[in-house]
């Protein structure tokens, strides 16, 4: 076996070792990506549920009596638009629909 034969062998064995480097590299970030989008999803899943449409809401409300509160009820209507606006972007569709036909059926305002 001469000198040439032992670099193509050499190379031989670096090229496979830098495929099976990739497949690994490749497998590797397929995983990561597919945990990326499972945490996605739960993190979607959690921000649009029920409860937290619960606790979006209840939160907003206060917010929304502070900042009436602070500004003497002169911004009342702007205040009441950027509620709703941050509410429809939490929690649950339809549950929000759900309470507010409850809320219209009781005669409240819906919120």
């Amino acid at each position: 076996m001469g000198l040439d034969d032992i670099v193509d062998k050499a190379k031989d064995a670096a090229s496979d070792a830098a495929d099976k480097a990739k497949d690994i590299a490749g497998n590797a970030a397929d995983a990561v990506k597919d945990k990326a989008e499972d945490v996605q999803d739960a993190a979607h899943g959690a921000v649009h549920s029920e409860k937290a449409e619960h606790a979006s809401d209840t939160v907003l409300d206060g917010a929304e009596k502070a900042a009436n509160f602070v500004t003497g009820g002169m911004l009342d209507d702007k205040i009441g638009e950027i509620r709703d606006d941050v509410d429809a972007k939490i929690g649950d569709d339809e549950a929000r629909e759900a309470a507010a036909k409850a809320a219209e059926e009781k005669g409240g305002g819906g919120r």
